[in-house]
């Protein structure tokens, strides 16, 4: 009679499974010995093998670290190797816009238009500081030949408050608004400035649905930051604050700054300057920069815009060496005191 043990056959027909298992008990009893040898400080055959192995991956993986290190302190450098960058910014398209441009040409000062197509060729007066303020809106066959060398940015077809209305009603105002102005000029408006300086995340989505890339806030910083959400970008300050001048040779004289904060912003309304007769104000901030200029990008607020955004978008190699720039814009950046540019859509190795 055959009898039955199945667990008698186990081991058998499982040899697999033991080989298995007894090869893992041999790993782990290896490593709980490796653990108490490291622990002990007791050496075996293979610990200086080892100990050779880990001090040449050491030494690698501490240059790759450094490497790696150097990237993330990588400064910008804005076009013709500027170190700093000066933006302006004005609203609402008055006639006092023509005196501002004449200054800022001049003074070869460049900047941002922000315009209401609904309200251009209107005549205008405000209960100003010493009577009525004529704040009369430039002719719209004017837009392309005045802003000639700066950019036209949208403000809202009819300057409506974008928290005050509906997300639709909304995006009719920018949409419109940025037809009528790339009409007007042929041009493409991808700025904004928000209409009394007011936004929330649903505006912020409007303008990214209307086509804008940036859009200015009333709010500031008295700071010199590359901003990190454009859709809310704040400026340094309004052309009325009393640091105005201190700020600006503060920028001049390069203080306080560090590898993300090299812009000076400034904002306003040009008929503040006829209400407050205080042109000499502006005059004077252009003339102090212009002085400064070799280190100085004038740019409008776009141009600041795909520059630092093209910086941000460098591609970098596992150790930081290898950087691609995915744009169509050179790029320059300085690394350890060295000064490198990118090429459009092509790789550098900046260790070479």
């Amino acid at each position: 009679m055959f009898l039955s043990f199945p667990f008698l056959y186990r081991p058998v027909r499982n040899a697999s499974f033991a080989l298995q298992m007894a090869f893992t008990a041999a790993k782990n009893k290896r490593a709980q010995n490796l653990t108490k040898s490291k622990i002990s400080g007791i050496t075996a055959k293979e610990i200086p093998a080892k100990k050779r192995y880990n001090d040449v991956e050491t030494t690698y993986d501490r240059e790759r670290a450094m490497k790696r290190e150097r990237a993330l302190f990588d400064e910008i450098i804005f076009p013709n190797g500027k170190s700093k960058a000066f933006t302006m910014s004005y609203d609402d398209g008055t006639i006092h816009d023509r005196r501002l441009v004449e200054i800022m040409n001049r003074y070869g000062i460049r900047g941002t238009f922000n315009l209401n197509a609904g309200f251009l060729g209107q005549t205008c007066w405000i209960g100003g500081l010493h009577g009525k303020l004529d704040i009369s809106k430039i002719e719209p066959d004017e837009v392309p030949t005045l802003y000639a060398g700066h950019e036209i940015a949208g403000h809202g077809l009819n300057h409506a408050s974008p928290t005050d209305i509906g997300s639709s009603a909304y995006f009719y105002e920018t949409i419109e608004d940025k037809a009528a102005l790339e009409h007007l000029t042929g041009k493409l408006v991808r700025g904004y400035a928000y209409p009394f300086g007011a936004y929330d995340e649903k505006t912020k989505n409007v303008m990214q649905l209307a086509g804008y890339h940036y859009a200015r806030t009333v709010d500031t910083t008295r700071q010199f930051e590359l901003p990190t959400d454009f859709l809310a970008w704040k400026g340094t300050c309004h052309h009325n604050d009393p640091q105005l001048m201190q700020l600006a040779e503060r920028f001049c004289r390069g203080e306080h700054f560090s590898l993300h904060t090299k812009l000076f912003y400034v904002w306003g309304h040009s008929y503040e300057f006829a209400d407050d007769d205080n042109w000499s104000c502006i005059e004077g901030l252009c003339s102090t920069l212009n002085k400064q200029g070799s280190d100085i990008w004038f740019a409008t607020n776009i141009e600041i815009f795909d520059y630092v955004t093209a910086f941000r978008r460098l591609e970098y190699g596992a150790e930081g060496s290898l950087v691609y720039n995915p744009s169509a814009l050179s790029v320059s950046l300085r690394r350890g005191g060295k000064t490198y540019t990118i090429a459009p859509l092509s790789t550098s190795d900046l260790d070479r």
